[in-house]
């Protein structure tokens, strides 16, 4: 799924920054410039998601087979769900991905309002949300590495 790939992909950019901080290969300032970059299109990503994941579900079962269908029409349904089943590992951990987003959005507006705790307090909640954040965006990227089959 297109719009929660790119979601994804901003979170694991958000992770990056961080991680070429700490080893060096990014400066404070420019860590920050790439943290403004991805933040500002959170929001932007869970929306464009939740309206994906919503006509994901209006068209489930669309590819059922159908009783007497002509053999080009099974064919093409029988497209579709070889896709559709190929799809679930994508799905599962691109939702795991754009989980983690949102619950990281969550704790930046919690920031912004002052509502994270003091500035420690909000700097671990970001800290346990980077060191987990890599097990759900190497799992979204495996799976998109394996994704192969038939368009419908």
């Amino acid at each position: 799924m297109k719009e929660g790939s790119i979601g994804v992909l901003h979170w694991a950019t958000h992770v990056q920054a961080q991680a070429d901080n700490f080893d060096g290969k990014l400066s404070l300032d420019r860590m920050k410039t790439q943290f403004k970059k991805t933040r500002l299109k959170g929001p932007a990503d869970l929306r464009r998601y939740a309206d994906a994941l919503a006509t994901y579900d209006d068209i489930k079962g669309s590819c059922a087979q159908v009783d007497d269908a002509d053999s080009v029409v099974a064919a093409s349904l029988a497209k579709c769900q070889k896709r559709s089943k190929a799809q679930k590992p994508v799905m599962v951990a691109t939702a795991a991905g754009m989980k983690d987003w949102k619950n990281h959005q969550k704790l930046m507006q919690a920031n912004k309002d002052h509502q994270a705790g003091t500035p420690s307090q909000a700097q671990a909640a970001w800290l346990k949300q980077y060191h987990s954040a890599f097990k759900n965006i190497d799992a979204f990227k495996k799976a998109t590495a394996k994704f192969k089959a038939p368009s419908c």
